[in-house]
């Protein structure tokens, strides 16, 4: 799924701006048990997704897929009412091939909030649901889909609740157990301690954002020291991630950060510091923030962004801290960093060029 972007305003020097996820999801495997066919469509799907094709087209071609799926089932659907009809139960099929059903109707509510037609989107999240209520990736999306939701509603409370479930969704349930939570409501309680301890294990992509996502909701509601917790374990995560990678020993073969990961993971940590009152930390942080992000940023749109939002926050810091000279470089220095990274080639580092 596409991960959410906020606006944090923790106080009149310090405001944090949206860092939006990385531009659509990782291409998801198709199920082994569905016809070459239904498979190949599938992946060209999410492929097109994720590489700009026009929305009303992937999701017309989302739905043609639903079609042949439920008529060889017996269900007789069509273009107009497929996205209409009731849950349906897959008997004799593995979870795995009804996952991916169920995620199909996800897929279509994620278009469909592009589309602006919330309400839809939020049924056929639900449907998806119905469909398939397991603990995998596919359930976790859909409840990360609702909970965007509720975040663009402004009702953080029901975001945080299905940002939870969306964290155990993406769990395994020997990782469950060991904390004795239960699927659903019951297992809410002891989230924080289970997404730390999960990251600190054996993370998958989907957990990791949904843990992210999570961390996010806590600053919005201004439960900074929770949320710092998180964006830490993250950051060592992607730490020893590296660590493993140079080693030739893939310590989290389920976990791959993409090229911006790091860099917004350490704003994020800085706008949570400044949100805790611990000034020069975040000023700290939000240089390493820009510093990662210049590594790649000509060449990655996210790692653009987060430059820019960093160089433009530490304008604010300097200011803040009397610093009236760097404050002006710094607010130079990001007006010029440009949307496209193929235009970016000078990296500023405080004080100096390189």
């Amino acid at each position: 799924m596409l991960l959410a972007a906020i606006i944090v305003t923790v106080s009149a020097v310090f405001i944090p701006q949206a860092v939006t996820a990385v531009e659509g999801e990782r291409i998801d495997e198709s199920p082994a048990d569905w016809p070459s066919s239904w498979r190949k469509e599938y992946r060209i799907l999410l492929y097109s997704e994720k590489h700009g094709s026009k929305i009303e087209d992937v999701l017309k071609g989302y739905k043609s897929l639903l079609v042949e799926i439920l008529k060889s089932e017996g269900i007789d659907v069509s273009q107009n009412n497929v996205l209409d009809c009731p849950p349906m139960k897959f008997t004799g099929k593995s979870d795995q091939w009804v996952s991916a059903v169920a995620y199909l109707f996800t897929r279509c509510a994620d278009n469909l909030v592009t589309l602006n037609q919330d309400t839809k989107a939020l049924d056929l999240y639900q449907k998806s649901l119905d469909i398939y209520g397991g603990l995998d990736k596919h359930v976790s999306l859909a409840y990360s889909g609702i909970a965007q939701l509720y975040t663009d509603k402004g009702d953080l409370k029901e975001a945080e609740r299905f940002r939870k479930l969306a964290v155990i969704a993406a769990c395994e349930k020997p990782i469950l157990s060991t904390f004795d939570v239960q699927t659903g409501e019951n297992g809410l309680k002891v989230i924080d301690d289970l997404a730390v301890a999960r990251i600190d294990s054996s993370p998958t992509d989907v957990f990791v954002d949904a843990a992210t996502e999570l961390a996010l909701i806590y600053v919005q509601d201004h439960q900074s020291a929770r949320a710092l917790r998180i964006f830490l374990s993250l950051v060592r995560l992607i730490a020893e991630k590296k660590e493993s990678h140079l080693a030739n020993n893939d310590k989290y073969p389920h976990y791959n950060p993409q090229l911006a990961d790091e860099a917004r993971l350490k704003y994020y940590v800085s706008e949570t510091l400044w949100a805790l009152g611990l000034r020069h930390e975040a000023l700290e942080w939000t240089q390493m923030a820009y510093n990662e992000a210049v590594l790649f940023y000509m060449r990655d749109n996210a790692s653009v962004e987060v430059a820019r939002i960093a160089m433009q926050n530490l304008a604010k810091i300097y200011k803040h801290f009397g610093r009236e000279e760097d404050a002006k470089e710094a607010a130079l220095q990001a007006s010029r960093i440009s949307p496209d990274p193929a235009k970016n080639e000078v990296q500023w580092v405080i004080g100096h060029r390189l």
